[in-house]
């Protein structure tokens, strides 16, 4: 998490100092000043340039190779009974580019990223409300887990009601075709990340309640072979 919102920094730091442009030359020319700067003329600019086309083709590749697996096995585990012919590599493949084409031309692609991306982090906070109540309830001090797991909590669930708001309003009731369906899907995807945030946010809150009153955990049963 933190590695993360390291690299999210630097990445931001390096397309603000670049200038004019965009996209992956506006990354690249930010990371070679950043470079050239952070190394006091070390590392030439040009050089730290060519590196940050290198990491942004090296990026771009490894998310595009990992959607296209995740989205292959997932076809294969929710699809396969019903439709074998989505076991084969090829056509689970396909179907995978048809609808990654399908994001791209809606546009909606870049709000599915920023979702990707809080869900991400919404994993992080949900780690951290495991440890929070487990330390609660070996009667540790949980404030070095609970603090930083609130902060993420309510961050990550604010950005995804904004990126919602700001579909709704930009696209969703403004435009029609394509857009508009791919709008309303990610909204749909930010309302069920939002509902299961609150869901198990609920749980692991009265989780900690009662082990705050004193209860004791409940062991889990052995398990018997035969």
């Amino acid at each position: 998490m933190f590695s993360e919102n390291t690299l999210a920094l630097l990445s931001l730091v390096a397309v603000s100092i670049a200038g004019a442009g965009g996209g992956g030359g506006r990354f690249a020319a930010g990371v070679g000043k950043l470079l050239y700067a952070g190394t006091f003329g070390v590392v030439p600019e040009a050089f730290g340039t060519a590196l940050g086309f290198g990491a942004f083709v090296v990026i771009v590749l490894t998310v595009v190779q990992l959607v296209f697996r995740v989205m292959r096995v997932t076809l294969t585990e929710w699809a396969g009974e019903a439709m074998p012919a989505v076991k084969n590599m090829h056509v689970s493949s396909i179907i995978s580019m048809v609808l990654t084409l399908a994001l791209v031309i809606t546009g909606t692609w870049v709000y599915l990223w920023q979702l990707f991306g809080a869900s991400n982090q919404l994993m992080a906070a949900l780690s951290l409300l495991v440890v929070t109540v487990w330390l609660k309830s070996e009667k540790r001090n949980p404030a070095y887990a609970l603090w930083p797991m609130l902060f993420m909590y309510i961050t990550t669930i604010a950005a995804t009601v904004v990126t919602a708001r700001n579909l709704l309003e930009t696209i969703a009731l403004k435009q029609t075709g394509l857009p508009q369906i791919g709008a309303w899907a990610m909204i749909l995807v930010s309302a069920l990340l939002i509902v299961a945030a609150l869901f198990i946010g609920y749980d692991g809150w009265r989780a900690y309640q009662r082990y705050a009153k004193g209860e004791r955990p409940t062991a889990a049963p052995a398990a018997t072979g035969k």
